[in-house]
């Protein structure tokens, strides 16, 4: 019974998630760079804004196709929609600011 109320709780946390995000309805644009999280960008101080595109993982933003494209593939997950984002990028370089 507590597997299932905490299943429950992650599918509710997902659907809150989803509609409270920022919503995109056009494919991301191929860049040099990728920034990976949006939360700390430090990068604009030396790379060009409009050579990065940005892969927001906490969810403030949801690319629809990329979504839909996971959806058909039947592989809904936060890892494939991370590859499914890179790959519609190609970017040279992906960029993070973690450092663990």
């Amino acid at each position: 019974m507590y597997n299932i109320c905490m299943n429950f709780k992650v599918y509710i946390n997902y659907v809150k998630l989803f509609f409270s995000a920022k919503w995109r309805f056009e494919l991301p644009k191929k860049n040099k760079y990728l920034v990976f999280d949006g939360n700390y960008n430090p990068f604009t101080k030396c790379v060009n804004v409009n050579d990065i595109t940005v892969l927001y993982r906490r969810g403030e933003e949801i690319n629809i196709p990329i979504l839909l494209k996971c959806i058909f593939f039947l592989n809904l997950n936060s890892l494939e929609y991370f590859k499914l984002f890179i790959k519609c990028v190609s970017p040279k370089f992906i960029l993070t600011a973690f450092d663990y």
